[in-house]
């Protein structure tokens, strides 16, 4: 099943604009937590953009835990597909990416 999330969004406009752009069944404006516990084996959890993590270490982390419960990931405006089979590496290819976006402020 793909499921998209936007992250708790309080902007209306913003949400219904994510909401199109992610264009899939089920699409949740939740905590992470609870997205997580939606997603299962052969899932995909699709957000707009990597942005709507926390920062570098939040998106590690939920990287590596649909990694381990084989679900896939896909972030639309960004471009990044990673399924359960590449997983380890392309996660932390984007943390790293991400520690340096915060650093520089890019």
């Amino acid at each position: 099943m793909l499921i998209g999330w936007i992250g708790p969004q309080p902007d209306k406009a913003l949400q219904a604009a994510q909401l199109e752009a992610i264009n899939v069944g089920e699409c949740f404006s939740c905590s992470l937590d609870d997205v997580l516990d939606k997603c299962h084996f052969g899932d995909t959890l699709a957000v707009w953009r990597l942005d709507v993590f926390s920062g570098p270490d939040e998106i590690s982390r939920t990287l590596k835990t649909l990694n381990s419960r084989g679900v896939a990931f896909v972030s639309v405006h960004e471009g990044v597909r990673i399924d359960a089979d590449s997983g380890a590496l392309v996660r932390d290819l984007i943390r790293d990416v991400a520690k340096m976006a915060a650093k520089y402020q890019l």
